[in-house]
Parts: structure tokens; C-alpha cells; sequence
């Protein structure tokens, strides 16, 4: 629901903020809200433990997709743009999987020394919720990155008054 009502935002967020600001907030925020969630402790209350921070990661999804949408075609020939449509789709879902494969892969490999039952599990889900937070972390370095170098290449591109 807050990720449907996030994305209604995104146009008129991008003609205020712009692609590159926007990709920032929402990958903020959903590092934020991962963040905040991975806190939540056994006898923590629910509203405040889990259900705003996921309001945070479902407004953080909604911000992020269109935009890095966007941005990954926006330069493409129309000629092209189908096929370039296609590979981010592809991108998409292999990001996905691949990135629940990690996460998966983190949660069993999590040895909760000492620990049985519940207390097992939440020392699990607690290492797959932080390395998701670092994955988002990841995603934001390589974004701004991205961004700045072509922000580079557009000013570089601009002829100069003198030439």
C-alpha cells in the first residue's frame, strides 16, 4: 500500500527533486527503515518495531523503481528502447533473485553460538535484515557513483560560451 502511494508521488517528485535526488531519498530511506527494523527486539512493540519501519521500506521501494527506471533508459535510441526496456526488466528480476539468494544464503549460514529455538531464528533474521541494509548501502554507493559520473559527462558535453 505505501509503496503504490509512494510511487503516485514519483512524478511530481522528480520534476521537484530530480531522478538522482530522489533514487538518494528513497535508498535512504529504505536503509533507514532496515536499520530501524533489524533494532526490533523480542518484547518490542509492533507498531513501533515493525510496522513503521516497513511504512519506511514500502515508501522507500516506491520512490526508488521508477526512477532507476528511468535513468536506465533514458539515453537509448527509440530504436532501441524496447530491447533496453527488456534488459532492465531482466535486471529486475535477476537483482532480485540474486539478492534473496544472498540473503537466504546469510540467514543459514548465521551461527547463533549458544542459542536454540526463537532465539536462534531472530539471531538469523537479525543477520539477514543487516545485510540487507548493507546491500541497500551498496546500492546507494554505486548509484551515486553512477549519477555523479554522468552528471560529469553532461556538464563536459555542454559547449562553453568560448567555443
Amino acid at each position: 500500500m505505501f509503496n503504490f502511494a509512494a510511487a503516485l508521488l514519483v512524478p511530481r517528485l522528480t520534476r521537484r527533486l530530480g531522478n538522482a535526488r530522489l533514487v538518494f531519498l528513497g535508498l535512504m530511506l529504505g536503509i533507514l527503515g532496515l536499520a530501524w527494523l533489524g533494532q526490533a527486539g523480542r518484547d518490542a512493540p509492533y507498531w513501533t518495531a515493525v510496522a513503521l519501519p516497513m511504512v519506511l521500506i514500502g515508501v522507500a521501494q516506491g520512490f526508488v523503481l521508477a526512477p532507476l527506471t528511468a535513468a536506465a533508459v533514458a539515453d537509448v535510441t527509440s530504436e532501441d528502447a524496447g530491447a533496453a526496456s527488456g534488459l532492465v526488466n531482466v535486471a529486475h528480476q535477476l537483482g532480485g533473485s540474486l539478492g534473496l539468494a544472498v540473503l537466504v544464503l546469510v540467514f543459514a549460514a548465521a551461527e547463533p553460538a549458544g542459542l536454540a529455538g526463537p532465539e536462534a531464528l531472530a539471531y538469523r533474521v537479525d543477520a539477514a535484515i543487516g545485510t540487507s541494509a548493507l546491500m541497500l548501502l551498496a546500492a546507494l554507493g554505486v548509484s551515486l557513483a553512477t549519477l555523479h559520473q554522468r552528471a560529469a559527462a553532461c556538464v563536459q558535453a555542454v559547449p562553453s560560451a568560448e567555443s
